[in-house]
């Protein structure tokens, strides 16, 4: 039964983690313009975020179900607001030096923000603490639950940064790497829009 659960659990986690969201397509940007060593801080905030919304989501899955359905209207919101900013500053985005440029180091704080800011990790997480977590769950399984999560978007953000380093040299072009940060921008918007 628990090798069935795991199996049951990545099959639902992994997808989320490896697919195109936020921490993922600035991940894949990190990976084209900065040296892959100095995005690890930013990486490693978001799983910790993610892992973080995962263990609070499943802490409190009974006590949200109570409470306004405004309050995720708003967090959509925030959220709407904070992708057009990270949009924004990705369209700033200068073509980097072949030394890895001169750009501040992303943060901790940064990835963080961004897992706690985007409603679908609240929603998913929920979902899964539904699914794979007896209620009431223990304290232990949050935490295991959230410390899961947190690895398996660990994995994905890296697999997204290594894919941006390695089309690193293609994109020193500035026309390419122009389209690039574009696309990206877009995308962000995008997957900001689909979740308003």
């Amino acid at each position: 039964m628990l090798l069935y659960l795991t199996f049951a659990f990545l099959t639902f986690a992994g997808p989320l983690a490896f697919s195109p969201g936020p921490l993922n397509v600035i991940s894949l940007m990190f990976g084209v313009s900065r040296n892959t060593s100095r995005a690890a801080p930013f990486i490693l905030g978001g799983a910790a975020g993610f892992g973080g919304v995962w263990l609070v989501a499943a802490a409190l899955t009974d006590a949200l179900a109570r409470v306004q359905p405004a309050m995720f209207g708003f967090i959509k919101y925030l959220a709407m607001l904070y992708f057009l900013w990270l949009a924004y500053r990705i369209i700033q985005t200068d073509l980097p030096s072949v030394g890895g440029g001169t750009e501040k180091q992303p943060k901790a704080m940064a990835g963080a923000v961004l897992a706690i800011l985007n409603p679908q990790s609240w929603v998913s997480g929920m979902l899964a603490a539904g699914l794979f977590l007896s209620q009431p769950a223990s304290l232990w399984a949050c935490i295991l639950f959230g410390l899961s999560y947190s690895l398996i978007v660990l994995a994905g953000a890296t697999a997204w940064l290594m894919i941006g380093a390695a089309f690193q040299k293609a994109l020193f072009q500035p026309a390419v790497f122009r389209l690039f940060r574009y696309s990206s921008a877009g995308l962000l918007v995008i997957l900001g829009a689909r979740i308003m």
